[in-house]
């Protein structure tokens, strides 16, 4: 994270810094998940942005959007509006989209299709969001390198690339639903999660849920949680 490095930048640009109105674009695209046709949101850090700052779509064009919230901590930030659309103006050189963050378009897949037991699974995404702590999880296992919330590879050594090949197997994710969603109200507790394999086709088998009491959970979900906690820790 930056930190407070920007304090001074803020000074210089808030004054100039407008707020602006916008529509959340509802363009969607089908992608093939299994053997099902489904649709894929817009990308979710675009949509958070435009929902929670009131950026235009095409402001937004060009920036490296996982690596600017995630330097300035924005899911937990305080931070207004004005001053969240000063600092971007103010360091948008610093935040150009190399493509780096392409990977993490997985978790803007909805839920659907099926693992099966034949299937050759070549990536596992996970993802974790209760109350303000947000992590996200992506496994290669095509090029034995994992990434944790950025597109920073880390190695994935054989060991850890065998436990998350033999993941579906261990926790029976052939057998879950889709979707597991309690009726309960959101509070600052709850839980939100998804589970996503791609498959050596590029086809998608992804997996879903939200909980407000810890209830309306797989049975091995505890189980997945642990392995890929063991792994990235």
């Amino acid at each position: 994270m930056r930190g407070k490095q920007f304090v001074f930048i803020l000074g210089a640009s808030i004054s100039i810094a407008l707020l602006c109105s916008c529509q959340l674009a509802e363009n969607k695209e089908d992608v093939l998940i299994g053997q099902v046709q489904v649709k894929i949101e817009e990308d979710a850090e675009l949509k958070w942005m435009m929902d929670t700052y009131g950026f235009t779509k095409e402001s937004l064009e060009g920036v490296d959007l996982v690596k600017f919230i995630k330097e300035f901590d924005l899911y937990n930030s305080e931070l207004s509006s004005q001053q969240v659309r000063a600092l971007l103006d103010s360091l948008r050189s610093e935040y150009v989209d190399d493509g780096s963050s392409k990977p993490f378009q997985i978790f803007d897949a909805q839920p659907g299709g099926g693992l099966k037991k034949e299937d050759q699974i070549k990536k596992v995404a996970f993802e974790y969001n209760q109350g303000t702590f947000r992590q996200r999880v992506i496994f290669d296992l095509e090029n034995n390198v994992r990434y944790v919330d950025d597109a920073t590879p880390y190695t994935l050594t054989a060991e850890q690339k065998a436990v998350i090949t033999g993941l579906a197997k261990k926790c029976d994710i052939y057998s879950w639903n889709n979707e597991y969603r309690g009726e309960e109200k959101d509070s600052t507790g709850s839980l939100y999660w998804k589970l996503a394999f791609q498959l050596a086709d590029d086809s998608l088998c992804v997996y879903s849920g939200y909980t407000g009491d810890g209830s309306h959970l797989p049975e091995a979900y505890g189980d997945v949680l642990e392995v890929i906690t063991s792994i990235i820790k």
